[in-house]
């Protein structure tokens, strides 16, 4: 019998358990409960729904890890997202700040079969593209890779570690219940610039310029915009 397909709840704290292991290997509990701003009772009910799908590996106040098929599952979420925003923004011209932030709330609904059917339509949209050719309905089943998906590596940070007049570019924004949504609505989509404003005091609210607005952000909100180590990475 099939396991039955993750809500988008679900599929919100797969996400959230892969962002956490990326920054440590221990994960527990209260660290998700943390990240997503809900109660460890939550987290719990959370968690065993997804031990029961064999998606984690957890024993009763032990650390959450992620079973080789909750890690593909998780990666493949997150590829669902790039490959949306890839067909809004550069197959329908869509404004990349919007077909960021619309990839963000249509990730949850697609189903497989759309999805599967979608990445046939852009391959092939591609394909007839680079041979400048016509699109003859011939079907060809994609071949779809699950990509080395990382959210934050070396090279980038939390928005909270920029200091008083630097300027760096959005790398993106780490997975969360519901703040994610909110951060690209405000702007906080990859490539825009970012600057803390000169006269920031020591910790939050933080207040930054971006796209010729001042927004204040709380401390939790700082930490989930990534920026840029370096200013000329685009």
């Amino acid at each position: 019998m099939a396991d039955a397909p993750l809500s988008p709840n679900m599929e919100d704290y797969l996400e959230a358990i892969f962002y956490l292991h990326n920054l440590d290997p221990v994960v527990r509990v209260r660290d998700i409960a943390r990240h997503l701003d809900v109660t460890m009772p939550s987290v719990s009910d959370a968690v065993k729904a997804l031990k029961k799908q064999r998606l984690v590996n957890h024993e009763p106040y032990g650390h959450v890890d992620l079973t080789d098929k909750g890690e593909i599952l998780a990666r493949t979420l997150l590829m669902r997202h790039q490959q949306l925003t890839h067909f809004l923004r550069d197959i329908l011209g869509v404004d990349p700040e919007t077909a960021d932030a619309d990839a963000c709330r249509m990730e949850h609904v697609v189903s497989h079969e759309s999805m599967e059917r979608l990445l046939s339509l852009v391959g092939a949209i591609e394909t007839c593209t680079e041979k400048n050719c016509f699109l003859t309905g011939k079907k060809k089943k994609p071949t779809v890779k699950i990509p080395e998906v990382t959210l934050q590596d070396r090279e980038t940070s939390g928005l909270h570690t920029l200091a008083p007049g630097q300027t760096r570019r959005v790398a993106g924004v780490a997975p969360h219940k519901t703040m994610r949504r909110r951060l690209l609505d405000l702007g906080f989509t990859r490539g825009a610039h970012v600057q803390m404003c000169p006269d920031q005091a020591s910790g939050a609210p933080f207040n930054v310029r971006i796209k010729g607005y001042i927004i204040s952000l709380t401390q939790k909100q700082a930490e989930l915009v990534q920026i840029h180590s370096t200013q000329g990475v685009s």
